[in-house]
């Protein structure tokens, strides 16, 4: 599974800072989970399909981190994914949010990543009444560059710098460090 290993867990490091920056959302798929399967129970098949705004929040994540996204996804709206907009923008062209593209070529761990991130999310949910983001903790070169502020959209509020190469991350460590490491 190295396949889904990577976009797994970038979409879930983007998951849990898009709910670090937005503490309502956070909240409300607290909620969610405590009323579908308690604080402890661990979730089944059933539990995680029957959970509409956790898929929408894991649905809103890629479309918030992608450079380009015709959804308006100027801000983390997880209810683009449950309300009208659903059927004016996505219903009606499908093709403008692929996460795990489509036709013959769709991805073979589709649901098993849902499920993996939606198991994740649920265990997460059910120990931490909340979550924060440490600034200081991330290195220089994790943080927007210092332009981002003046300019418009998602990039003056952002508080990491979202980088790309097969699939997004953030880059916490100096390259340069593991260069050393691994090769002295």
């Amino acid at each position: 599974m190295i396949a889904g290993r990577d976009t797994t867990a970038a979409t879930l490091t983007f998951v849990i800072y898009l709910l670090a920056m937005h503490p309502a959302v956070y909240t409300r798929l607290r909620e969610e989970v405590l009323a579908k399967v308690g604080p402890t129970r661990r979730p089944d098949y059933d539990d995680i399909r029957d959970m509409k705004f956790l898929r929408a929040v894991i649905n809103g994540t890629p479309s918030e981190t992608e450079v380009v996204d015709q959804i308006t996804a100027e801000e983390f709206d997880p209810d683009r994914f449950l309300d009208d907009r659903l059927k004016k923008y996505l219903i009606k062209n499908s093709v403008i949010f692929l996460p795990f593209n489509a036709g013959p070529r769709i991805c073979l761990g589709q649901q098993f990543a849902y499920n993996e991130m939606s198991f994740m999310l649920i265990r997460f949910m059910q120990q931490f009444t909340g979550v924060t983001l440490d600034e200081a903790a991330a290195p220089p070169h994790a943080k927007p560059p210092p332009h981002w502020k003046d300019g418009v959209g998602r990039k003056t509020i952002e508080r990491v710098y979202p980088k790309s190469h097969l699939t997004m991350y953030a880059q916490v460590s100096d390259p340069m460090y593991w260069s050393d490491v691994m090769y002295g």
